[in-house]
């Protein structure tokens, strides 16, 4: 059983947000495609990302393997740009991972052992829907880092505010509809949550989609959604709320 694609790029993708949250790595495969979706042991974010099987140029595998995150890493870090992958299950035990370019390269990783239990996903009924560039969105996080370690999103029908406070003072980034990097706005209820910026920030250095979906409600997770890669694939990322005491 093996899969086959032209482009490393959005396998590595995977890898580095699994990265995020787990030193374990588990990738499933199905009629639907490559997943992995987890959970970070302090329970406060979740990734729910796919490879859709249209997106190799072959696919016959079935079932799962569990790697050591970083050792995965390792190894697609020697992938170069124009690389060809091909991924195999040799038996239970072994993952073989076949880069083909100017030359061939070869790695056998040793699967790690144990179940993989399911991760249920959150039942959200989110009261606002933000669409932003990802690039105005990378921005107002770095501009809101300088003051805080949160990010506070306040939403009505006509605008957006981002808001960070911290002990030296605060800053704030507002989006009016009909700005350029506010692609869409719908309000059900005005909301106001609070989200830790590091989480944010780290899940930004892998995102590759020119825009993100954001969805909230007061004092629930925010659901973050965007495009694997101009591919397609898709990512989902859930992050809990910091509810003030």
């Amino acid at each position: 059983m093996k899969l086959k694609t032209n482009s490393t790029k959005e396998i590595r993708t995977l890898i580095n947000l699994a990265s995020l949250i787990t030193d374990e790595v588990t990738f499933q495969f199905d009629e639907e495609g490559m997943k992995f979706k987890g959970m970070d042991p302090s329970h406060v974010c979740l990734i729910d990302a796919k490879m859709t099987k249209d997106m190799f140029e072959e696919y016959d595998l079935k079932g799962s393997f569990t790697l050591a995150t970083q050792n995965l890493m390792n190894v697609f870090k020697r992938a170069e740009g124009g690389d060809r992958v091909k991924i195999e299950l040799a038996g239970t035990e072994e993952v073989i991972i076949h880069f083909e370019n100017t030359y061939d390269k070869l790695y056998r990783l040793h699967t790690l052992g144990g179940t993989v239990g399911e991760t249920p996903l959150p039942k959200l009924s989110p009261n606002t829907k933000i669409e932003l560039t990802s690039k105005g969105w990378k921005k107002i996080l770095e501009d809101l880092r300088i003051l805080s370690s949160h990010i506070n999103i306040k939403a009505n029908q006509d605008q957006v505010e981002f808001l960070g406070k911290g002990d030296v003072g605060e800053g704030k980034a507002t989006l009016v509809k009909g700005y350029a990097d506010l692609l869409g706005l719908e309000v059900k209820e005005e909301s106001e949550g609070k989200y830790a910026l590091e989480y944010l920030i780290n899940l930004s250095k892998y995102i590759q989609d020119e825009k993100i979906t954001l969805e909230y409600s007061s004092k629930m997770p925010i659901k973050i959604h965007f495009k694997l890669s101009e591919l397609g694939g898709s990512v989902d990322y859930y992050l809990a709320p910091r509810i003030e005491s």
